[in-house]
């Protein structure tokens, strides 16, 4: 009886520990977040059913990781409300709101995001729901409930400075504590970057070696009445 148990548990054994690699090959565990990759079955179902994104929702990218450790040393102030604007598939607003408890809202303008969001979300064991709308919609009194705003990986059209610079001097006006975006470098980045300056903005430059090798840029304006 003892030889049968020997042979089959290590048989067992195998076979989690294969589950478990397989596991891994579907999401990056990083900062208590699950971030799901492409060989995920699921992920997989889902983009077969979604072959369109009209604002490049179509994977976590690499700029949100880098946020994501940003924050781990600029966190958001206990209770404040958190807007996460191209939330994409919602890795940041997950790691806001699994690691500082902030309610946070997200949105983005491409519906196509919403199963992988949802997907993500529900994997992560959180509540945090998505709304399709365009940051330009928000009004002053709106944008005044929040007191941080952050965003990864938005800047991908050159018609998209001058709206989000904007949008981010209604912020400072209305009392937003502190915007961050952060970006691979791309020109609109940079041109949004350089406008900023003049407001008060920063631009950081941010390597992680975990979950993988990369350098972003993350532009912080702090409101300086605050």
């Amino acid at each position: 009886m003892m030889r049968e148990s020997q042979n089959f548990y290590p048989h067992a054994m195998m076979s989690d520990q294969k589950k478990t690699k397989n596991e891994r090959r579907y999401y990056t565990e990083f900062l208590n977040v699950k971030a799901l990759s492409s060989m995920h079955p699921e992920i997989k179902k889902l983009k077969t059913k979604n072959s369109s994104h009209a604002a490049h929702g179509n994977k976590n990218w690499r700029s949100s990781f880098v946020l994501m450790d940003y924050l781990t040393n600029d966190p958001p102030k206990s209770g404040e409300k958190i807007l996460d604007i191209g939330c994409g598939w919602g890795l940041v607003s997950i790691f806001l709101s699994k690691n500082f408890n902030n309610e946070v809202h997200s949105i983005d303008i491409d519906p196509s995001v919403v199963p992988f969001f949802s997907l993500q979300t529900s994997i992560n064991k959180t509540d945090t729901t998505i709304k399709i709308k365009n940051f330009t919609e928000y009004t002053k009194t709106k944008i005044s409930e929040y007191g941080l705003i952050v965003g990864a990986d938005i800047c991908f059209w050159d018609e998209m400075t001058i709206p989000l610079l904007k949008f981010i001097k209604q912020a400072l006006s209305s009392n937003v504590r502190q915007i961050s975006i952060a970006d691979p470098g791309r020109p609109p980045f940079w041109d949004l970057a350089e406008k900023c300056t003049k407001i008060g903005g920063e631009v950081f430059t941010r390597r992680i070696s975990k979950p993988f090798e990369t350098e972003k840029h993350i532009l912080v304006i702090n409101n300086n009445k605050k």
